[in-house]
């Protein structure tokens, strides 16, 4: 397996609870501002979906170049 796989892996590891806390957070908030409901399923979906992103992201703001 390659390294930037394993670091990956390891990073999604570390962001889903993050990534889980702050989805249902913002369902509560649908729900409460809006009159939105979302099933359980529905944010597990979302949760899925934001960990690959968020998994992505730039490392910090060291590692983008200055102009």
């Amino acid at each position: 397996m390659s390294s930037t796989l394993q670091s990956r892996r390891l990073d999604t590891r570390r962001l889903s609870p993050c990534c889980g806390l702050w989805l249902v957070w913002k369902a509560h908030n649908k729900m409460v501002f809006h009159g939105l409901h979302l099933s359980t399923r529905d944010v597990a979906r979302l949760i899925a979906e934001h960990v690959e992103l968020w998994s992505f992201r730039a490392r910090s703001r060291l590692d983008v170049e200055t102009f």
